[in-house]
């Protein structure tokens, strides 16, 4: 009888890790159909850059500069760099490469967040410079490419509210670590974002290198504080019934961590504010996908869900998969624990293993030359450890949702350059023969 309870809720389980990747899986196949191009705009918008910044005095100037550096009118772009609790030169760096600084300093632990620092930032903006039409945010340790800000000009010109770069990395080869989490930014880009840009839907916001209109925030201020603000901010959008929409050729530049557990580490946070964020938006989302029958309803339902069913797994496929072998050796039934055995294996190779590594194969092939690859050893070590970091990520966010500790942390920057600096390191040495651009 146990059993049979037992493999009840395991078939349960499997459905519901179906469910939350059986979207993302037909998204992959969007990748051979061009992304979505935009007219030339008819006329250049007046924008605000709302950078937050801790303690960033190695990188923010070379963010700065790359925006001074942008093929596009600087009299229609105003730079703004919240210093959030700043104890270093971030304020007098940015000052001096010609951002406007508002210092905010607030001692209380629970709002020592990035969303704290965007509403700070965004009330200023509000009440003291009505004159902008839209707000880009990014991280200070962020590049951006030259053509970046006229490419999202011509997607907020033809009438989209809300926009999202391409998110490439400053360091994707410097190590397997790195490489995975940019490859993850990848795939959301690549194969989530373009997907659901061409269907209608809504993409989620990674966090950094995106727009979006004044109106959007005009009546409410910021209000995204959760640990993961800009997962919270994509429900927020899509509740108000606005579509974040993707911009493949305005190309940004973000730095990956370096050490598995500083990755971690992040895992944890945004899965814990995931969660939050799944038992907050979760019900309304799914009522109005059921009441409106809008798809971006079930999308952002399905990726808030990614978080509590990585805690259910974790929790249940150990427990399960260890408990069926040691009844069976304990029975003596040999023939059903082979069976059992072979099973697990082709499950895991045919359908998660194999899979994901074609996925990824698809991405560094279409995005070859613009990913700038030195090294063809450090792209398959990174296709091999993938799959690992991705049990492992499964696992942070396990703890991150059980922990009640978890919080922000500051990352250590070792990637500290302008952008042609990025540019010269990324093209030097590229001896291997590249494979053609599938772009």
């Amino acid at each position: 009888m146990i059993d049979k309870i037992f493999a009840i809720i395991n078939q349960v389980v499997i459905v519901l890790v179906i469910l939350t990747m059986a979207l993302q899986m037909i998204y992959s196949l969007f990748i051979f159909i061009p992304p979505k191009k935009y007219k030339k705009a008819k006329v250049q918008h007046k924008y605000a850059v709302l950078i937050a910044a801790r303690n960033e005095e190695s990188v923010i100037g070379y963010l700065i500069e790359s925006l001074k550096q942008q093929n596009y009118p600087q009299e229609l772009l105003d730079i703004f760099v919240v210093a959030h609790n700043c104890t270093d030169r971030t304020r007098e760096i940015a000052e001096q490469a010609g951002a406007t600084v508002f210092v905010l300093n607030d001692d209380d632990p629970a709002r020592k967040r990035k969303g704290y620092a965007l509403r700070h930032g965004f009330e200023r903006l509000l009440k003291e410079y009505p004159d902008h039409e839209g707000y880009f945010v990014f991280d200070a340790d962020n590049l951006v490419s030259p053509d970046f800000v006229a490419e999202m000009n011509n997607a907020f010109d033809s009438g989209a509210k809300v926009c999202q770069g391409f998110r490439n990395s400053k360091n994707l080869e410097q190590n397997a670590v790195a490489g995975v989490n940019g490859l993850f930014f990848l795939r959301d880009c690549v194969f989530n974002a373009h997907a659901r840009t061409l269907i209608h839907s809504s993409p989620m916001i990674f966090g950094t290198g995106f727009l979006f209109a004044r109106e959007v925030i005009a009546d409410t201020g910021w209000t995204a504080f959760n640990l993961a603000e800009d997962a919270e901010f994509s429900a927020q959008l899509v509740l108000k019934k606005y579509r974040n929409r993707y911009v493949a050729k305005a190309e940004f530049f973000d730095e990956q961590p370096t050490s598995f557990m500083q990755s971690m580490q992040r895992q944890s946070r945004v899965g814990r504010g995931t969660c939050q964020l799944f038992f907050k938006y979760g019900y309304k989302l799914l009522f109005k996908f059921f009441t409106r029958f809008r798809l971006a309803y079930l999308d952002t339902f399905l990726a808030l869900m990614y978080a509590p069913v990585s805690l259910l797994c974790v929790v249940w496929f150990p427990f399960y998969y260890i408990y069926q072998p040691i009844t069976m050796l304990v029975a003596g039934d040999m023939a059903a624990l082979q069976s059992f055995l072979i099973m697990i294996a082709q499950m895991v190779g045919l359908y998660i293993l194999i899979p994901i590594t074609i996925q990824n194969l698809l991405i560094y092939l279409f995005n070859w030359k613009r990913l700038k690859i030195k090294s063809v050893w450090k792209l398959i070590l990174t296709l091999l450890f993938f799959p690992i970091y991705n049990f492992g990520c499964a696992l942070a966010i396990t703890i991150g949702i059980i922990n009640p500790k978890v919080k922000w942390k500051q990352v250590k920057h070792t990637e500290s350059y302008s952008l042609e600096q990025m540019e010269r390191k990324k093209s030097k040495n590229t001896d291997e023969e590249s494979p053609p651009d599938l772009e």
